[in-house]
């Protein structure tokens, strides 16, 4: 049984990799030449994004219960690492959406699970806001603040450096939310900005935010 999974996981990964085309061949998104120019003006290469998500590769992003094509981590570790043979930065990407991702895949309510997931089968990505300029990833130490008010959530803090912040609609952060207790909170970064709320750069706040019901805590860490 589970050869047969690691053969159609390989199947797939091939079938991406010609989707690809010939690396050797310059101007097609994923050749060596191309990534390389792309990568000296710290871009990816024109088109690279929407080839993947005109294959499918975000759908490997959401589990199969949910609308999406994530039956097990072989398929999407073995796409993951075809894309990261032509071009690091695009597998990232993709990566840093399922990071944020899975906190709400595992935990979060029927209804968080699938406003994230009609988001990224619709094309959008995620990022994950965890780690802080001054703490970096030790979280207890962590300073961004979760607080409740009548209508919703407030988040207070700074996180850095966040990956798919520039272009996320969705954010799972981690935020501080009592003396020795921590959650997780999903925001659509899209909701925000459609009530004009004043945003810095996707949840990199200096200043309190009140984020409504565009925020809603996914779980809390003892």
């Amino acid at each position: 049984m589970y050869r047969s999974k690691l053969s159609a996981a390989h199947l797939l990964a091939a079938e991406l990799d010609t989707v690809l085309g010939d690396p050797e061949v310059p101007g097609s998104p994923f050749s060596f030449r191309d990534t390389v120019l792309a990568d000296n003006r710290l871009e990816l290469p024109p088109g690279a994004r929407q080839l993947l998500v005109e294959w499918g590769f975000h759908h490997l992003l959401v589990p199969q219960r949910i609308g999406g094509r994530l039956r097990d981590f072989d398929e999407l570790f073995l796409a993951s690492r075809t894309v990261a043979q032509r071009n690091m930065a695009a597998a990232v990407m993709f990566g840093s959406s399922f990071l944020a991702a899975l906190p709400i895949w595992l935990w979060g309510t029927t209804a968080q699970q699938q406003r994230l997931a009609d988001g990224l089968l619709d094309g959008a990505s995620a990022c994950f806001a965890l780690s802080e300029e001054e703490h970096g990833s030790d979280l207890r130490a962590t300073e961004t603040t979760l607080t409740s008010f009548d209508s919703g959530w407030s988040v207070t803090g700074r996180k850095w450096p966040v990956g798919n912040a520039g272009r996320a609609r969705f954010c799972t952060a981690f935020a501080r939310s009592g003396k020795a207790e921590f959650s997780l909170v999903l925001i659509d970064l899209a909701g925000l900005a459609a009530r004009a709320v004043e945003v810095d750069a996707p949840i990199r706040h200096r200043r309190r935010k009140q984020t409504g019901d565009h925020a809603q805590r996914v779980c809390r860490v003892a």
